[in-house]
């Protein structure tokens, strides 16, 4: 049952990873987003 175990962390881990990543994207895309309409 501990690889199990072990699997589930992994996963739970990168999903959070993920998650942290698109917040990071949607926030660089709205920066850009807001240098064009400057532009």
């Amino acid at each position: 049952s501990q690889l199990y175990f072990n699997l589930f962390v992994n996963l739970a881990g990168q999903k959070r990873e993920e998650r942290v990543r698109l917040r990071i994207d949607k926030e660089s895309y709205f920066e850009i987003y807001k240098e064009k309409e400057e532009m």
